[in-house]
């Protein structure tokens, strides 16, 4: 896979802790030590309508700086209309002639998926259809969605989480491989249609072949002599009354 990354520096209610390493800073020396092949294409200051409107100024110094660190162009729209327009742009130029194969949205930002009442609209998890009145309110989501791209929504984590049977706040790290997206029972329909097939070629035998004309004969021969065959000897019964001494009786 080759992701083409967008970053909002901010969240709508709790984000990075220390200014001073944001995400962008974090991603930056992850990939100097070639822990990820890549980085953002782009950032945006996040929060409230993408612009982090009610941050105090020096909030705000410190999203451009963390911006300026990473060395990433900034999405300095003033409208969500404008928002979406710039993304769409860099995800084409990103792609180059190859075409996008699934949209993936983290959190809930309201350039990607439209707002608090059209992100109710996503599943949790892959969305291979959205609602015609989600997709009538223009997101990043929406746009893909109504091309038939696959959407992949990193929202409702505890749900995501029951789903596919990872625990929730773990107290130690589950290894690598293990769950249910890793390996799980599945039925085998190779197998069944092997069965079918057998009991279907049975059945033709039975049917269409004197093999079942014999079997039917020798079924019928069967109960007949269960009906009328002779009383077979008899067995030795054990027989006494309370008080005295069981006698044998033929």
């Amino acid at each position: 896979l080759r992701p083409i990354v967008v970053a909002s520096v901010t969240s709508s209610q709790y984000g990075a802790n220390r200014p001073d390493l944001l995400w962008l800073d974090m991603e930056r020396e992850l990939y100097r030590k070639h822990l990820i092949s890549f980085r953002s294409q782009a950032a945006s200051v996040g929060g409230i309508a993408d612009r982090g409107l009610g941050m105090s100024a020096e909030s705000l110094a410190l999203v451009a700086a963390g911006i300026r660190r990473g060395g990433l162009p900034t999405i300095g729209t003033k409208s969500r209309a404008e928002s979406i327009e710039e993304r769409m742009r860099i995800y084409a130029t990103g792609a180059d002639a190859s075409s996008i194969k699934a949209y993936v949205n983290v959190g809930g930002g309201v350039v990607s998926t439209g707002g608090s009442e059209a992100k109710r609209g996503y599943q949790p998890g892959l969305n291979r259809t959205v609602p015609g009145a989600v997709l009538a309110t223009d997101s990043i989501m929406a746009r893909f969605a109504r091309q038939g791209i696959p959407v992949i929504h990193l929202g409702h984590v505890r749900a995501l989480a029951k789903k596919y049977g990872f625990p929730i706040a773990p107290t130690e790290m589950p290894a690598v491989g293990n769950g249910y997206p890793f390996h799980r029972q599945a039925p085998s329909r190779a197998l069944a249609a092997a069965g079918l097939l057998l009991i279907l070629g049975l059945l033709q035998a039975f049917v269409l072949t004197d093999w079942g004309y014999r079997m039917e004969r020798q079924a019928e021969a069967f109960f007949r002599r269960l009906r009328h065959r002779e009383p077979g000897p008899s067995y030795p019964r054990i027989a006494g009354e309370a008080g005295q001494a069981p006698r044998l009786m033929v």
